[in-house]
């Protein structure tokens, strides 16, 4: 039993941090303020779901380099 309750603190533990790193990274970015407070609103309300969610589709970190394209012909 104190196996399982152990590993679900851990669990929780590293839940919480990734969700306080995403929206550190969310109030950092460029984005406008209606998108910073919906996005945190996201991940507060959905730890698991909106940590996911903007781990896909959130916003990009602004000093990656545009991907190359080569020209055709």
């Amino acid at each position: 039993m104190a196996d399982s309750s152990l590993w679900s603190l851990l669990i929780l533990i590293l839940l919480i941090v990734a969700d306080v790193i995403a929206v550190s990274k969310v109030c950092r970015s460029g984005c406008s303020t209606l998108v910073k407070v919906l996005w945190t609103l996201l991940i507060f309300f959905f730890p698991v779901g909106g940590l996911l969610i903007w781990f896909l589709c959130g916003p990009r970190e602004h000093g990656a380099a545009p991907p190359v394209q080569t020209p055709v012909g």
